[in-house]
This record gives structure tokens, sequence and C-alpha cells, in this order.
């Protein structure tokens, strides 16, 4: 037998192993062997239906698809759909005065990789006559079925229980905003339609009542979850803006005005204030004085109190009265906003989640999903709601699990597998046409100045030694311009390699200037050594 193996150097060497052979009393029949995803995936191996693969491979790792031999799921596992259709209580949002978070909160996570908190469970895209917010246009469309995974998409598994009601649309939870349905399987067999609404909540129906378990193969672009709002212009984010009530627009306004933000900025300026903006609350015990919707929502925002579906409410109305297309998202752990830049939604954290989440089904050894690096910067003393269940007991926990030989308490997703090495220059790389610039991991800091006066200044440091490609790497730094902080500006930064320069990433400074992020190097870049580069995108103010 010629076993093969790969060193660490990455060349591959073989031994020759003579075994001796074991005596057997009779034939063996059956023998057992654990499943190699692996090996499922590079022969293309399907699940028993033959509608999906075996074995995704993602970003965040190699995901095996839930067993759809298993029975269909009992009365005793949390299910979805039943009485949660699209003219049920539950569809619309109310702003509450309750400005402290909960002591314990469960969920049930259907993805594989888990996106803990972020199931994607019921969303809103338009302010209700009554100041709740609903859902724009509630005619059902069929979701298209079917089609590959694009590259520049993140693939997940579903697995869950639900309540069907015959000829009625029930609400499924989804993984984000755009998501599509490649594959699905039920079980018991039924005839079932998946449908959505303006706001893209899902639904589905079947033909007659059952509680059956739905399998399906999702994906969605990466982006979705993490990326820079686009620089366009008002005029292209009109028509996916729905009116909001003159009363409450007036409020807005008066929001607006003490934030510092107007029409007269960009959309993607507005953006970047609102989020640092409303990261900024903070949790109260102090119940608030007003009792009706319009003085609730300017009473908190003006003393930036709340948790998340406070921050939530509070930035979507004063997002929407400036003209940018606005959803509220949320399930039983947490809630957050989507904009819409003309092209994409992206999923923006505001922060405040509930940090005692106990799930339902609990997996310590789930993968976890690696989405792109939060482009926006948290204001000291903020966290989002993925790091603020790092340091929750079950999170802590699991990541004892998956990682023993790790530091107590480390997050999990800041440990990295191997990977290739990628070495940065150590000086003298250029950047941008007509600025200088250099880099160096670790502690060392370069300013990355152009030679005209006028241009910002940019220090850069790197958080990392070795550079591995498609992993993360931390970016900090500090942006300045005749000695002033760059405040909420984007910082865009780039890798020149042997076949030429390319963007990798951007974050956002904060309102003292400084930034600090993630930027993932792609998978494509040569190994070698490289030089890395930034600058201010539309400007410093």
């Amino acid at each position: 037998m010629w076993p093969l193996a790969r060193s660490a150097r990455g060349s591959l060497w073989f031994a020759l192993l003579f075994l001796a052979a074991p005596v057997v009393a009779g034939p063996v029949l059956h023998e057992r062997f654990d499943p190699d995803p692996a090996e499922d995936l590079k022969f293309g191996a399907t699940t028993p239906s033959g509608k999906m693969p075996a074995t995704l491979e993602t970003r965040s790792g190699m995901v095996a698809a839930p067993d759809e031999s298993q029975a269909a799921a009992g009365s005793e596992v949390q299910a979805y759909g039943g009485a949660h259709t699209p003219s049920s209580a539950d569809v619309n949002y109310h702003l509450d005065r309750l400005t402290t978070r909960p002591d314990r909160v469960k969920y049930d996570e259907p993805f594989r990789p888990s996106i803990l908190p972020f199931k994607r469970l019921y969303a809103f895209d338009s302010l209700e006559r009554d100041f709740s917010f609903g859902v724009f246009d509630e005619e059902l469309s069929r979701v298209t079925i079917g089609g590959a995974v694009e590259h520049t998409e993140d693939a997940f598994f579903a697995d869950f229980a639900v309540d069907l009601v015959g000829g009625v649309p029930v609400r499924i939870p989804s993984v984000g905003p755009g998501a599509r349905v490649r594959a699905f399987h039920v079980d018991p067999p039924q005839e079932v339609e998946i449908l959505e609404d303006s706001a893209e909540n899902w639904f589905v129906k079947g033909a007659y009542n059952a509680r059956v378990r739905m399998v399906m193969q999702l994906s969605i672009e990466r982006q979705a979850f993490g990326s820079q709002f686009r620089n366009v212009a008002w005029s292209a984010l009109a028509s996916r803006v729905p009116p909001i009530p003159n009363e409450m627009t007036a409020a807005a306004k008066e929001v607006a005005r003490h934030i510092g933000v107007s029409r007269q900025d960009s959309p993607a300026r507005v953006v970047l204030e609102l989020v640092d903006y409303f990261r900024r609350f903070s949790e109260s015990s102090e119940l608030p004085k007003a009792t009706s919707p319009t003085e609730l929502y300017r009473e908190l925002s003006f003393a930036q109190k709340g948790v998340c579906r406070h921050r939530a409410y509070a930035f979507a109305v004063t997002a929407l009265s400036l003209g940018i297309p606005t959803r509220v998202v949320h399930n039983e752990a947490h809630a957050w906003v989507e904009v819409f830049d003309s092209e994409l939604w992206h999923r923006v954290d505001l922060g405040g989640a509930a940090t005692n989440v106990q799930e339902y089904r609990p997996d310590p050894l789930a993968l976890q999903h690696r989405p792109p690096n939060d482009p926006y910067s948290w204001p000291a003393g903020a966290a989002s709601a993925r790091e603020l269940l790092r340091t929750s007991t079950l999170s802590q926990a699991a990541h004892r699990i998956q990682n023993p030989d790790s530091p107590p308490g480390g997050p999990a997703d800041a440990l990295e597998e191997p990977g290739d090495g990628v070495s940065p220059a150590p000086s003298g790389g250029a950047s941008w046409p007509g600025a200088r610039s250099s880099t160096r991991s670790g502690d060392d800091e370069v300013g990355l100045a152009s030679p005209k006066n006028e241009d910002p200044e940019v220090t850069l440091r790197l958080g990392e030694k070795q550079l591995l490609r498609g992993h993360p790497l931390q970016v900090m730094g500090r942006a300045t311009k005749d000695g002033r902080p760059c405040r909420l500006s984007r910082v865009d930064i780039y890798v020149r390699a042997q076949d030429g320069m390319r963007a990798i990433g951007s974050v956002a400074t904060g309102r003292d200037g400084q930034f600090e992020g993630h930027v993932t190097l792609p998978p494509t870049t040569p190994v070698g050594r490289l030089s890395l580069s930034a600058r201010i995108a539309g400007g410093c103010d």
C-alpha cells in the first residue's frame, strides 16, 4: 500500500508500509466507515434524494448535507409555519419602551454553516400609518428554484421542521437578502411552493396540513453580509423608498439635523454617519418618558438609548426620511437593518443584541459562517452581535470544544486554519497612481502619503506577521488631512503583486480618523512578496 501524504512545506512524499494480513475467521460482510466530505466533494456525491450535493465547499469550510434519512420532525421539535402567515398578527413591528436586554432568549438555528444570530425570519420595508413597520407589497411571488452556486456567493444548507397549512402560505426562515433556493427536499413528500413578498419574507405553501421536514440548498451574494454602500446618486434610490407618515417625517428631519446629515451629502456618506450614530446607542434601565410613537422615536434617537430593536427602528425611520431604502429585520434573538444601494441589499448590524442565547438544537461543533469583514467602524465601548455572543457562556463552551489547545475564552473565528503563506513587502510598495507607500506587518507603522499637500495622509499597520490567502487580514491605522482627522471616511485597501494592483476590501474610519478592521486576500493572490496600500475614497471630511 502506498499512502500519499503532504508535508508542512507542501511537497509530496511517499512511504511504503508492509502490513501483516490479519487472520479472519470468516468473510466480512459489512464494514462501518465514517463518511469523508472531501471524498464526497471529489466524486460529486449527492444526498439520497439526488437533489442536493452531499457536501458543500464553502469559505467557512466543508459542510455535509443534513441526513435526509432521518425521520420527519416530531411534536417536540421547534417548528416554523403554522399560524405565522402573511396576514397574522406578527406581520407588523411596533416600537416599544423597554430599553434593557432580555435575560435569556431561545433561538433555533436552521442553517449550516451557522449564522447565529442573523437568521432572517421577519423583514419590514414600509412605515405604516400607525407608525409600525410593515410590508409595502404583500402580494406573494414565486421564488425561483435551481441553478448553480456562483463564485461570488456563499452556500448553505437549511434543515428545519414546518407546520404546513393546506393552501395557505406559512412563514419560513431565510439566510439573508437576495438568497436563492438551489434545491430542496420535503419529508414526507408533498408538492409545495416557496413564495416571497416585497421585503423578501419567505413562505411555503403546501397542498394539505402536515408537519414536514424541509432540507434546502441555498446561496446568497457574499457581499450582502457586509460591504460598503455604493457611491450612487439619490435619484437612483428614489423608486425603492415608500412614503412615510407626515408626522414621522417631521420628527425624522429633527433627528437628521441633530446627527448632522442631509441630502446635501451623498447617500453613501449618510449611511456611514447613520451607522456610526446608531451604533453608539446603549441599553438603559430607565424607561423613556414618551408614550406616542413619534415622541418615543425622537427621545430614543436624541438620547441614543435602546437595544437592537430600538436602534433598527430609529435607523430605518431616519434613513427612509432621507431617501435611503431600508428594512428592519429581526428574529427571536436580534434585530438589524438592511440598506439598498440600487444593486444590493446590505445587512448592517447596529449592535445591542441579546447576550444569553440558548439554542433549541445546540451543536457546539457546528461550523460557524465567516462573513465578509464589517466595513463600518465600531465606536469605543460598542460591540457587534457576534462579539457579544463570543463572550457568552455558550459561545465560550463551544469554542473550548472546537479548539481545545487554544487559550480559554479566545474568539472562535479569530483562529486561522493552515493556508498558503504570503509575505508582505518590507518596503517600497507602490499603492495607487500618484502616491508613494510602503507597508510592514506587526507594530511597524508606515505613512502612505500623496506628494500633493491637499491629499489625505494614511498610516497603515497589519495585525499579522504572515498573510494567508483567502483568510482575514487585520488592518488598522489613521487617516488625516492637514493634521485633522478624516472622520467617517471609507478607506480602500489595495494589494500589489506580480499580476498587478487590486482592491481587496474597505474599512471605515471613526470620528477620530482611526480605523481598524479586516480585509481578505483573494485565494488567487500569487505566493511571494506583496505591497499593501490604502487610500481615502471620496475625499476627507
